[in-house]
């Protein structure tokens, strides 16, 4: 569980031969300096055509040209793996499947049972990643995402936005276990959004001030609960960011602080529902993903 060591014992990277893929990898062979990865399975999902199946049936060598062979696909997968993996000690696993790319990752997460599922993120003018926002919604397991700008690689400061929760509790956990496997410690940024409601409506015999006041004693006061119960022991305390909402919603808030104070990495839990084996985000985590661009980003199961 990442929120307890930060290893990686399964890990599945989905692999469609865009410059995500290459993002990826580079990224994991930078984060295996500092996290232990056991296996990594690199997959690619063949969607193939009925009508191209159809229009081709009778010419073998054109159907060939148009979908490579099985075969064909793993050395492809295995010469872009060992380019940045070769010289690790991860154990490198490859893939092909036909058929529906979600469903059949999805198949893939369950039956290997991941610890993380790593997907890459493609400039905007290359597609708007429809695949990827939908197994972030649906996957069982915990996501890193790398954005096509995670520029330079380096580990000195993470983002944790909190809102006090037993997600965001996860999220907290895994930024400290891997802040322990670094030979220096990062700086850890927990960041709250907060609303500052008009006082009048709730009839409250205050000023403004008093009432912005009263409020920011409580949110502070909270969060020093919230560490008391989730901060894991040998970790210092860290300030908390608060951040007034004001027009804009609460993950661009979050995401204004993250382009202001350029963090290495985000930490985001996600709403887990073991009944249903699947990841809800929530709108929050959901549109700071969308709006990323820049920043790699742990959804913490």
């Amino acid at each position: 569980m990442l929120s307890r060591n930060f290893r990686i014992r399964e890990g599945l990277l989905a692999l469609d031969y865009s410059s995500a893929d290459e993002q990826c990898l580079r990224y994991l062979e930078f984060l295996q300096q500092y996290v232990r990865i056991d296996r990594l399975e690199l997959m690619h999902v063949v969607k193939k055509s009925g009508f191209f199946e159809q229009l081709f049936a009778a010419d073998a060598e054109r159907m060939r040209k148009l979908f490579p062979s099985a075969e064909e696909q793993r050395q492809r997968m295995q010469a872009l793996a060992e380019a940045h993996l070769g010289q690790t000690n991860i154990q490198l696993a490859y893939e092909v499947e036909n058929g529906q790319p979600l469903e059949e990752l999805l198949e893939e997460l369950e039956e290997q049972r991941t610890d993380l599922l790593v997907l890459g993120k493609k400039p905007l003018a290359q597609g708007a990643g429809v695949l990827s926002r939908n197994l972030a919604r649906r996957s069982p397991s915990s996501l890193l995402f790398v954005p096509p700008l995670a520029e330079p690689l380096k580990l000195g400061r993470f983002m944790v936005p909190v809102d006090f929760s037993e997600n965001s509790a996860l999220a907290l956990q895994a930024a400290c276990a891997l802040a322990r496997r670094l030979p220096q410690p990062p700086q850890i940024d927990c960041v709250h959004v907060y609303r500052m409601p008009d006082p009048h409506i709730y009839n409250i015999n205050q000023t403004q001030a008093e009432f912005e006041e009263l409020l920011l004693s409580s949110t502070k006061e909270a969060y020093e609960n919230f560490l008391d119960n989730y901060l894991p022991k040998d970790m210092p305390r860290m300030e908390l960011q608060l951040i007034q909402r004001g027009r804009l919603s609460t993950a661009g808030h979050l995401y204004d602080w993250a382009e202001d104070h350029r963090p290495d990495l985000i930490f985001l839990g996600a709403k887990g529902h073991t009944a249903l084996k699947t990841l809800w985000l929530g709108s929050v985590s959901e549109k700071i993903i969308q709006l990323n661009e820049a920043f790699p980003c742990f959804i913490i199961r």
